[in-house]
């Protein structure tokens, strides 16, 4: 075990597609020198493997470990009661699902494992249960001790990190400071050279305005605050481009330009890169000790225990999470 790769998989929602979407990452690929160990329930997991009609062998343990036989299966906790439906997301869907996490967590931090893999939980039944956190990003940031983790989602060619994630438009001025632009940047540079290989990462820096504001034409927000971010990380060696419109910079990334695109706010960044990879998008936590990478989809209730779940996302999640674990030990 000590010469394999360890990546951790938390199911998510089990009544969600997170089962159907692991069974199908892993029943369909091969991952050499990869060790997997499954966080979640072992009765939705195998009913969802019957549903597929998929052979795949795995070990069921009673506490968090990896196995020899390549994926292991480990139930934190024994559901209390009848099993809720698939499709049916419910407190204890939350409670087991928020308990997923917290332990894939610590087993990264306690180095028994180089990456964790999330599948989509549901933020209702979170809440439900009681987690004050909002979604993943949030709870592994507090439980790393991070208060600046980023977001970037990779896809389609594209690299896309977000200076700001689910905020109103209306407060998007507020909330782009330059010392926020500033410590994403660096953030994003030190990630890009130390789990992607890249050792002087081109990122190409947007704008916020039309045009990134036609020299404070059509806004001002370029000049005063995100060039000012711009201009110190350049001094401290950082290869950033000036504020550029959004409307060429993900063309010009596509034709080698950059290595990496930091989008002010969530459509501008994301909605180049679902276009381009909307079925095999990936999400991975920038700024903690720990490698997280995740499906870019959601539990998809309506279509859970159905078979239609696409598999792909699952799949880029788990090969970027063996990608960067082996750029970071090489680091």
């Amino acid at each position: 075990m000590a010469d394999c790769m360890r990546i951790v998989i938390s199911m998510g929602d089990p009544a969600g597609v997170g089962p159907e979407v692991i069974i199908k990452a892993l029943a369909g690929k091969s991952y050499p020198d990869t060790a997997f160990l499954i966080i979640g329930d072992h009765y939705y997991f195998e009913q969802a493997r019957v549903n597929l009609g998929l052979e795949l062998v795995y070990d069921v343990v009673t506490k968090p470990e990896f196995t020899a036989a390549g994926i292991t299966l480990y139930q934190p906790a024994v559901w209390t009661g009848a099993y809720d439906p698939v499709g049916k997301w419910s407190e204890q869907t939350g409670i087991h699902s928020l308990g997923y996490v917290r332990t894939g967590v610590e087993l990264c931090l306690e180095h028994k494992a180089e990456a964790l893999v999330t599948a989509p939980i549901c933020k209702s039944a979170w809440k439900a249960a009681g987690c004050e956190f909002p979604g993943h990003t949030e709870l592994i940031g507090q439980m790393c001790g991070v208060r600046d983790e980023v977001m970037m989602l990779v896809g389609g060619g594209l690299r896309v990190a977000l200076v700001t994630t689910h905020a109103p438009v209306s407060t998007l001025p507020e909330l782009i400071t330059a010392e926020r632009v500033g410590k994403v940047l660096r953030i994003l540079a030190a990630d890009l050279q130390r789990r992607f290989a890249l050792s002087s990462p081109r990122i190409a820096v947007l704008g916020l305005n039309p045009h990134a504001g036609e020299d404070g034409n059509i806004g001002t927000e370029e000049l005063t605050r995100i060039n000012p971010a711009v201009a110190v990380a350049r001094e401290e060696g950082l290869n950033a481009s000036w504020a550029l419109p959004a409307d060429t910079a993900f063309y010009r990334m596509l034709h080698g330009e950059f290595d990496a695109i930091l989008a002010m706010y969530h459509d501008q960044g994301l909605g180049p890169l679902k276009t381009l990879a909307f079925d095999s998008g990936v999400n991975i936590t920038l700024g903690l000790p720990v490698i997280r990478t995740s499906v870019d989809h959601g539990t998809a209730f309506d279509i859970a225990g159905t078979g239609r779940a696409n598999g792909a996302s699952m799949v880029s999640a788990i090969e970027a999470a063996i990608s960067m674990a082996k750029n970071e030990q090489q680091h």
